[in-house]
């Protein structure tokens, strides 16, 4: 992640910024799918690098477009929402995802029922697990395929207007802008 920031430092991404981002969640997902795959400690190790690698892609953009169309007064709650959404869902993905690697899918390793993803992912322990990482790499790469596709998403930045702030109007009497502070008495 540290490499890929450095890097979005440096490059700056596309305009329109959709175009750094979802591109950047699918090669996430595809590298979710491979990490999925590996048997190997190194191809794990240089998989999870690569997975790491365009998040800053993802983030950087993101909350630029979000800070671009959205009003500073409503920005903290929109950001906090967000934070809000995505820290309930990671016990949810615990909840689900521990007892059915722990419960289903590593129990089958080596049964009849696992003998077509055998060739795939091994027999070995953690073969039921990388199952689930290559569904759900799989998943967010189509989903964000899917997503791309659509030109709503592909056209947000140019057809959402951006947060513009009102300038603040000069009072009529004292030729003083309002909001502005007042002048030191003599």
């Amino acid at each position: 992640m540290f490499v890929g920031g450095v890097l979005f430092g440096i490059w700056g991404g596309t305009r329109p910024r959709i175009h750094t981002i979802l591109p950047a969640l699918i090669f996430g997902g595809v590298m979710v799918m491979v990490f999925g795959l590996g048997q190997a400690l190194w191809v794990l190790a240089v998989v999870h690098f690569l997975t790491l690698f365009p998040l800053p892609a993802v983030n950087s953009p993101a909350m630029s477009i979000l800070q671009a169309k959205t009003a500073p007064d409503m920005q903290g709650r929109v950001f906090a929402a967000i934070e809000m959404i995505s820290m309930a869902l990671m016990p949810l993905s615990y909840l689900i995802y521990a007892p059915l690697a722990d419960r289903v899918l590593e129990p089958m390793v080596g049964t009849a029922a696992w003998a077509a993803f055998a060739p795939v992912l091994g027999n070995g322990a953690g073969a039921g697990m990388g199952l689930l990482f290559v569904v759900a790499g799989g998943l967010m790469a189509v989903v964000c395929c899917v997503t791309y596709l659509m030109p709503s998403i592909r056209h947000m930045e140019r057809d959402l207007p951006d947060h513009v702030a009102d300038a603040p109007a000069p009072d009529a009497e004292a030729g003083v802008e309002v909001g502005a502070a007042p002048a030191p008495a003599a």
